[in-house]
């Protein structure tokens, strides 16, 4: 099972608290032994722990970003059907570059 971690800081002056992320995400591994990943933009910082099931590459790796890196998502669960939905969204135009349901789940928020 994976682990998502999450800092949201409203005020300037707490800023320096999104550094916490990292501590906070290092936390987690045994949620998730196979992987790490943090990202951080302005008032926001995300973490992700992984337990590679799906798509064990590294391509799978989280946080994921679509193509044009204006939407990032973290994802701890599994999408079962995810491969229902892999033709419409070729069809759309996505080109995907891993096998996992979250870049799925990414494109299909995205698009709808």
């Amino acid at each position: 099972m994976c682990g998502i971690t999450g800092i949201i800081v409203f005020q300037k002056e707490y800023l320096h608290l999104l550094r916490n992320i990292d501590h906070a995400t290092d936390t987690l591994q045994q949620r998730g032994p196979d992987g790490r990943g943090t990202y951080l933009n302005n008032n926001l910082a995300l973490g992700q722990r992984r337990l590679s099931i799906i798509d064990t590459s590294s391509l799978g790796a989280q946080p994921m970003f679509d193509d044009q890196k204006r939407y990032s998502i973290v994802f701890n669960g599994e999408f079962f059907n995810y491969r229902d939905h892999i033709q419409e969204l070729v069809n759309d135009g996505v080109n995907f570059i891993s096998h996992t349901d979250t870049e799925v789940l990414l494109y299909l928020l995205i698009k709808y």
